[in-house]
């Protein structure tokens, strides 16, 4: 895969979870809206593994426009882990 989407893995992952939670809340009846947490922690889930697991620590790309360094990976991780335990709460 390539340098530059990988580093935003976590982000596109993120975005691609929530389109699909909301996509999901249009066309779902009320009785079936409990399994929109379930998807939306497990997005979280792949995303924090996807930042832990295979996103290097440092880089950038875009020119420069778009950079990761060892305290935005830090602060990437805990975002992610406080979404997920926000969700899995609300759940």
């Amino acid at each position: 895969m390539d340098n530059s989407l990988l580093l935003m893995l976590p982000e596109l992952i993120v975005v691609g979870a929530a389109f699909a939670v909301l996509i999901l809340d249009l066309f779902t009846t009320e009785s079936r809206k409990q399994i929109l947490a379930p998807v939306a922690v497990v997005a979280l889930a792949v995303a924090l593994a996807v930042t832990v697991l295979v996103i290097p620590r440092e880089g950038s790309c875009f020119g420069g426009r778009f950079s990761l360094d060892a305290v935005g990976w830090w602060f990437k991780l805990i975002f992610l882990l406080s979404g997920l335990i926000t969700v899995a709460l609300s759940a």
